[in-house]
Formats: C-alpha cells, structure tokens, sequence
C-alpha cells in the first residue's frame, strides 16, 4: 500500500518538530562542513541559498562558510502567491532581507537570472535515497527549476527527513544529491 503526500509530510513534520536546538545547530554546522568542501560549490560563481522556516535546516553556517569563496549568493523571493511563483535575488547583508507574503525573509536586491546560478540548495519536508524531494505541497521549487536545468540542485536536511522512497508525481523536481550531517545520502547521475 503507497503512502500518500499527506499522510508522510505529517509523519517527517513530526519527526523533525522533536528536533531539539542543539541537534539542530550541530547538523545544520555539520552539513555546512560537507558542503562547503564540494568542488561544486568551490567552483560555483552564483548559489542559491534559502532562509530557514518552519523548522528547517538552517543554511546560516553554509553562508558563513561561502564568505571566503568568491562567490555571489542569491536567496528565493516570491513573486505572486496566485500563480504560486518566486525568483532569487541578492542579498547584500543582514539588513537587506524583509519579511514575505508567508513571513520568511526575502531578500530586496536586484533579481537575477536562474539560468546563471549555478548551485540550488534546496529545503525539503522530506527527502528519499534516489533523490525525491517532498515540499510542501505548494510547488514554487517545482515551477522555477526547470527554468534553470544547468544548475545543480542539492537537497539538505535533517537525518530524521530521509526516507527510504517518496511518492512521485510526474512533475517533481529530482535532486542531485541529497546531504544530512551523515554525508551525502544520493549522488545523481549529473554529478562526477
């Protein structure tokens, strides 16, 4: 019997709301450490980043970490909640992000095209081992990707968000690679 979206986005929401601070910090620290050795993210001129809500991973220490790299990073902004769409766009500092439609910070600087950006670390509820990705149901991820086929799409998130195999529809997005502090859970084929 196939588990529906409904049912397992409640079963990992729950599974990652038993996540304490502390656990969080450390895998959150310990997936920056992973990432930011990459040669794809060491080579990467523009990467998209997000800005943690709802208890997701926080990408904060994979910022930090990109300061030393020569590198621009960009961060998700919606465009119109109808059509359910968004675009990345800079964040010069702190300072440059105000809240969103849903209250997540969005960055206020200038737009930039999705077919330069080379690196898309993406949030997920959830994450399977052949590199699904459950959102939330709402499809932004999924509208803007195939706008950007060059950029390489990493999912990240908690241990307590791998699945072993995800519903799938047509339209889903798959990942390259898939992290959690354990490492890399999925390596794709578009990856050396």
């Amino acid at each position: 019997m196939q588990i529906d979206k409904k049912s397992i986005r409640a079963q990992i929401a729950g599974r990652r709301a038993a996540i304490d601070e502390a656990e969080r910090t450390r895998q959150s620290e310990q997936v920056a450490q992973v990432l930011s050795t990459l040669p794809e993210i060491q080579s990467a001129k523009i990467i998209g980043l997000y800005c943690a809500a709802r208890g997701e991973m926080s990408c904060q220490p994979l910022a930090d970490a990109l300061v030393a790299l020569d590198c621009v990073i960009v961060y998700p902004r919606v465009i119109d909640t109808h059509a359910r769409t968004m675009e990345f766009a800079i964040a010069e500092s702190a300072a440059a992000f105000r809240p969103g439609p849903y209250g997540i910070p969005e960055p206020r600087g200038v737009s930039v095209d999705p077919t330069l950006i080379d690196v898309l670390v993406l949030p997920g509820l959830g994450f399977d081992t052949q590199g699904g990705r459950l959102g939330y149901g709402a499809g932004y991820y999924d509208r803007l990707m195939p706008q950007m086929p060059q950029a390489l799409r990493i999912g990240i998130g908690f241990d307590e968000q791998i699945v072993l195999t995800l519903p799938v529809q047509d339209h889903d997005i798959f990942m390259d690679m898939v992290i959690t502090s354990q490492g890399i859970v999925y390596r794709g084929k578009r990856i050396p």
